[in-house]
């Protein structure tokens, strides 16, 4: 036996290639033929790769398109003369498709643009392998993710952590899942808790910011803004201005500045409530809306 552990899945067995194959079955030893070969990743030209690896008496041929670039630069012409190389041989021939994330993630995050583009890649994928047995079905390897984190928790315990994506900008992160103690707030780990929880502090979060920024753009303006528009008028006319007015003037510019960052903030932040709003919330801001007209 194998002197590693692969916790929940498969502790490992003899090998199928020693002389012995455990204390059960003796001398029984895979056949070689069933093993098989793929193709260079690298290379586009799968006929000349396949070819060098069928003359060492192998019986099957997997297409390694495992590179979307790679894949899209082979002939179709290929594909089909892969389908009569294999009748020649007596060979089977199999397909890996591209290595795409089919959820639709990115580096930079989550969008349905990305999710459609990857699946027409997949489905484009699916049709050009048929090209190499179109009188028959090919298997076509894909993998289930290629970007999302691949944490398998152990048997019977959580994640610890819940993948969670913003759906205003499409940004993704972890969640730490944890178990509460405060006294009142005992919860076990339970994601949909913790997800509400995240929500409602970086909404109170983002309310605090724009807060902030409202603050200071007041603090500043309040400064006379008279003065502000005469320095610049005695700029204009040619006398250098005295560090007073200057002050004055860039703290002018500051709180015009911090305003419409503010406000501009606010649009935004008013559009995210009122689309996760619920129907009676939504009635009561069309309600505030009448009354302000």
């Amino acid at each position: 036996m194998v002197d590693y552990t692969v916790s929940d899945i498969y502790q490992g067995g003899y090998s199928s290639l020693s002389p012995q194959y455990g204390s059960i079955f003796s001398n029984y030893r895979i056949n070689p033929r069933t093993l098989g070969m793929t193709t260079d990743p690298r290379t586009a030209d799968i006929l000349k790769d396949a070819s060098t690896k069928f003359n060492t008496g192998a019986k099957h041929i997997e297409i390694s398109a495992v590179t979307p670039e790679v894949f899209e630069s082979i002939p179709d012409q290929h594909l089909k003369e892969m389908n009569r190389l294999a009748k020649l041989t007596g060979a089977t021939v199999s397909v890996h498709g591209p290595i795409v994330e089919p959820s639709g993630m990115t580096k930079e995050g989550f969008s349905d643009s990305n999710r459609e583009a990857v699946e027409r890649q997949m489905i484009s994928a699916v049709k050009r392998s048929h090209l190499v047995s179109p009188d028959g079905s090919i298997p076509v390897t894909f993998h289930s993710s290629a970007l999302l984190p691949d944490e398998i928790p152990e048997r019977g315990k959580q994640p610890e952590g819940v993948l969670v994506i913003n759906p205003e900008n499409g940004k993704y992160g972890t969640i730490p899942l944890k178990e509460r103690t405060f006294p009142g707030d005992e919860k076990k780990k339970d994601a949909k808790i913790e997800i509400e929880r995240y929500n409602s502090e970086q909404w109170m979060q983002s309310l605090d910011q724009l807060g902030q920024r409202t603050r200071i753009a007041g603090d500043e303006l309040s400064k006379p803004a008279v003065a502000a528009i005469l320095a610049e008028a005695e700029k204009k006319a040619g006398r250098n201005l005295t560090e007073d007015e200057e002050a004055v003037q860039k703290a002018f510019y500051r709180g015009a500045t911090y305003l419409n960052s503010s406000y501009t903030d606010l649009k935004e932040l008013f559009e995210t409530a009122q689309k996760n709003s619920s129907e009676i919330e939504k009635e009561k801001i069309e309600l505030d809306k009448q009354a302000q007209k």
